[in-house]
């Protein structure tokens, strides 16, 4: 079938010395979405080396533009000719913050009053933030006082000890609102459906491997990542 010749294709590609496949993604595919489909295409292809770098989506966009990575995946962009995207998968991103925090037991709640509380965020490059701050400047309404962190993790524990809200994509939260760690926030109108992007160079050529990967990626099951409580 197509997949044994693509498997051909790949050992003839590998054993020329050329097997490696660089990946880049942005913090929500990069922990939730594509730990699940590195590991099939290891199983698959144990042989190939594979390069796998996290970062937020400005700066693996740019690993793209400079050819040091063959596919990234996003959460959202920056309009760029060198740049070809396809979404490949669903999200949502949505408000939290700790069972204790005042916002915890609100219905409804308005951008503006979000925007009248603290909010841990993470740094300009994240594509999340990006989302959410268009959402909110569509509604007329600016973030108002932020802690800037590093990492989604960090974001988690700073909102685990009541210091403020945040927004993330759902699939980063699944342990936390199964232990009530964390609760979601009734926001009016969120959450805010968004698509991951798979982002490669405009000229790029898809070697044997690359597509052997996206082939993978295409038969991965990922209905698993509805944030309607249903996790599989």
């Amino acid at each position: 079938g197509a997949m044994e010749r693509t498997k051909e294709a790949v050992q003839a590609h590998s054993s020329a010395g050329q097997g490696s496949l660089r990946i880049g993604t942005s913090s929500t595919p990069g922990c939730y979405m594509l730990p699940e489909v590195l590991g099939a295409f290891h199983q698959k292809f144990p042989e190939i080396k594979l390069k796998y770098v996290s970062d937020n989506s400005q700066r693996v966009e740019q690993m793209i533009i400079d050819n040091s990575l063959d596919l990234g995946f996003v959460g959202a962009y920056l309009s760029n000719d060198d740049l070809r995207l396809e979404p490949v998968m669903e999200d949502e991103v949505v408000c939290f913050a700790s069972p204790a925090h005042p916002l915890s037991d609100q219905r409804r709640i308005t951008p503006q009053q979000l925007s009248d509380t603290l909010c841990i965020v993470r740094e300009r490059g994240s594509s999340t933030r990006r989302f959410f701050e268009s959402w909110l400047s569509d509604k007329d309404v600016k973030l108002g006082k932020v802690i800037e962190v590093q990492s989604s993790e960090t974001v988690k524990k700073l909102v685990t000890a009541c210091l403020g809200f945040s927004f993330m994509s759902i699939h980063g939260l699944k342990d936390e609102l199964r232990d009530r760690k964390l609760i979601l926030l009734d926001v009016a109108s969120m959450p805010l459906p968004r698509q991951i992007y798979l982002v490669h160079h405009a000229k790029k050529h898809f070697s044997p491997i690359i597509r052997a990967f996206l082939e993978i990626l295409k038969n991965t099951d990922r209905s698993g990542l509805k944030s309607d409580g249903s996790s599989h």
